[in-house]
């Protein structure tokens, strides 16, 4: 009980990296009787797979393989999201958004400057909660 949530911290990591057998693998990849050696099964299969999934989506996904005694047993997958850069170059000669942006400064101005007057605002700088940058 000392360390609370680590059973859900593993949830979400099984999660997060799935650990397939080999034997369910090939047979959702319909493989059982083909590729009978592990390297041309990874080779084929696998890698082409995740070097697909790789370029045609959001996710990069690396595998690792399990072994079990002198054989691989399980293969677990990495899944990590691509962080996809924001283009708003579109955005810039558009007269709407360039007036939707000034509204939107002069609004955070307005909300800055109700914020210092406020006396909860300056009680939290003394302490060095908030910063005046």
């Amino acid at each position: 009980y000392s360390v609370k949530g680590g059973r859900r911290e593993e949830q979400v990591e099984s999660y997060r990296n799935p650990k397939i057998g080999i034997r369910e693998l090939r047979e959702m990849t319909d493989t059982v009787n083909e590729y009978q050696r592990f390297d041309r099964f990874e080779s084929y299969i696998l890698k082409n797979s995740l070097k697909e999934i790789n370029a045609h989506t959001t996710f990069n996904v690396t595998h690792e393989k399990v072994k079990k005694g002198r054989s691989i047993d399980s293969i677990v997958f990495h899944i990590t999201k691509k962080t996809v850069a924001d283009d708003t170059s579109y955005k810039l000669d558009d007269p709407a958004y360039i007036d939707d942006k000034i509204r939107q400064e002069e609004s955070e101005k307005d909300l800055v400057y109700e914020a210092m007057k406020s006396p909860y605002t300056k009680l939290l700088m003394e302490h060095f909660l908030l910063s005046y940058i």
